[in-house]
């Protein structure tokens, strides 16, 4: 098996596209041509490797291909920690994955609520600003697929400079207060996420995903929103 394109969406997410060396932090989106498309040059680089010998191996676990065994790495980190497996070993390597969560917290100054009322009103910001774009230039509004009006153009722009990063804000917020979610609710944000995964997919990495799942119209009622 091989890490699957829905577990590198994940990845590429849980890290903002960056290298997830703290000493590097290298943005791996390029754009190399006139037209400014941007594209990934990443690596997936395995903590515990799959193959018998490779480095750090462990072939007592069932998950190496999933995101939480996987870093997302340059190719030169990911050269240097295969090679340097002393000094690269599981813990070092677990613990730059855990430092891009809190880091991105800080950045981001995602806050723990002691109450679902005062996350709904956090969360309701960015999901309401989502709505409102969508409505007005998303693939169901009036004139998106008029080449005169380049509607779909602004729709493109809309997503990837805003609707992407609210989309990964409310994930932080959610997963930072997921106590105080209900299991049902914990369900529905896991479907968000394939669907804001989708998103990057189709709108950043340009790796188009046909299948990707539409946005869950009842997550906009995760917190019991009206």
């Amino acid at each position: 098996m091989a890490i699957t394109e829905i577990n590198k969406r994940v990845i590429i997410t849980q890290g903002f596209g960056l290298c997830m060396n703290p000493e590097c932090k290298q943005y791996l989106l390029k754009s190399f041509s006139e037209d400014k498309m941007e594209i990934f040059v990443g690596e997936f680089a395995h903590i515990n490797s799959k193959a018998l010998n490779g480095p750090r191996a462990n072939n007592l676990r069932n998950d190496l291909d999933e995101p939480q065994n996987v870093l997302l790495l340059c190719g030169s980190c990911h050269k240097m920690i295969d090679q340097n497996t002393r000094e690269f070993n599981v813990e070092k390597l677990l613990s730059w994955k855990n430092n891009v969560k809190n880091n991105l917290l800080k950045k981001f100054d995602i806050p723990i609520f002691e109450s679902r009322d005062k996350l709904r009103k956090r969360f309701e910001n960015y999901i309401y600003e989502n709505k409102v774009i969508f409505q007005n230039y998303g693939p169901a509004s009036s004139g998106n697929l008029d080449i005169f009006t380049r509607k779909k153009e602004k729709w493109d722009e809309k997503c990837i400079n805003t609707i992407i990063p609210n989309n990964n804000q409310i994930i932080l917020l959610l997963d930072a207060n997921i106590t105080l979610l209900k299991n049902d609710e914990i369900m529905l944000l896991a479907k968000f996420k394939l669907h804001a995964n989708g998103l990057i997919a189709n709108k950043i990495s340009k790796s188009l995903d046909p299948y990707a799942p539409l946005f869950p119209k009842e997550f906009e009622n995760i917190l019991g929103g009206n």
